[in-house]
């Protein structure tokens, strides 16, 4: 029997989550929730295929692109996958 994949968001993940939400929020709050209901369901698809996105600029990351702004950074082992960053295409990578 196969061991279920965990998807876990780390503190900053989350943190970066809250600001984008807080941004597009202030001139749409229809289109904030759209925008992280779209951004959890790509992130969903990784239990399924955790190597789903490329692999990241940082060693041992992958990155994915979950809307046409935005991708997130992860990285995955055999049991879960860890959401370590949401960010902006047109922002400076992002260290963890």
């Amino acid at each position: 029997m196969a061991t279920a994949i965990r998807l876990y968001w780390s503190e900053l993940a989350i943190q970066d989550l809250s600001r984008i939400a807080r941004h597009v929020s202030a001139s749409s709050p229809h289109h904030a929730n759209k925008l992280l209901d779209r951004i959890d369901a790509r992130v969903q698809l990784l239990v399924a295929y955790p190597d789903a996105g490329r692999v990241g600029s940082t060693a041992g990351t992958r990155e994915l692109v979950v809307h046409k702004h935005y991708l997130i950074i992860y990285h995955h082992s055999e049991y879960q996958v860890t959401v370590l960053r949401v960010k902006h295409v047109a922002r400076k990578t992002v260290k963890r």
